[in-house]
C-alpha cells in the first residue's frame, strides 16, 4: 500500500497515510450523514478503523461496532450531531419553454 493509499476490505478501512478528508469522505458515505472535519488536523495519518458498514450483518458472537463508536474507541475521535447551515436550492416553479 502506498503512502496515501485508502483500502476497503470487508468491513476495515486501512491507509498507509491518508489526509483526514479522504477519511471523512468515506465515513460519510458510511454514516448515511454528513460529516464535516472540526478537527484542524493537518497532514497525512496511518490508521485501521474496522466497524459495521451494514448493521446486523456480523455474527452475533462476534458483533462489530458502529461507525460513531469506533471512530472514538478506535481513532480518539468523536462524532458529534450538530446544526450546520448549509445552502439549499429550492425550485418553487418551473414552466416549460413555448415552442419557437
Amino acid at each position: 500500500m502506498s503512502r496515501c493509499d485508502l483500502m476497503i476490505a470487508a468491513d476495515t478501512m486501512y491507509t498507509g497515510g491518508a489526509p483526514l478528508s479522504m477519511m471523512i469522505r468515506f465515513l460519510t458515505e458510511s454514516a448515511g450523514r454528513l460529516i464535516v472535519d472540526k478537527t484542524g488536523l493537518e497532514g497525512r495519518f496511518a490508521f485501521q478503523l474496522t466497524f459495521a458498514r451494514r448493521p446486523g450483518t456480523t455474527p452475533e458472537a462476534e458483533p462489530l461496532p458502529s461507525v460513531f463508536t469506533a471512530v472514538q474507541e478506535q481513532l480518539g475521535l468523536k462524532l458529534e450531531p450538530s446544526m450546520n447551515e448549509r445552502q439549499i436550492l429550492v425550485v418553487d416553479h418551473i414552466e416549460r419553454p413555448a415552442e419557437n
